[in-house]
């Protein structure tokens, strides 16, 4: 068992986006707060991409490192 979730997020939606958001969620068999969640930190990079690795940041060049010169 992952750490207790103990903060919230609140969006607001119109009924039609909210039938919208749960078939995408049940059709992926889960709970609409698990989808979205898992979509949310996907976005972010802190989770791999469906059905790939991990994002990996793009290191910085060594022209951007000294000044862009």
């Amino acid at each position: 068992m992952g750490p207790i979730k103990e903060e919230f997020v609140k969006i607001r939606v119109t009924a039609d986006q909210k039938r919208a958001l749960m078939e995408a969620a049940a059709n992926e068999g889960i709970e609409l707060s698990t989808w979205l969640r898992i979509l949310g930190l996907r976005a972010a990079g802190v989770l791999p991409p469906a059905g790939g690795a991990a994002k990996s940041k793009p290191k910085p060049s060594s022209r951007a490192t000294r000044g862009g010169r």
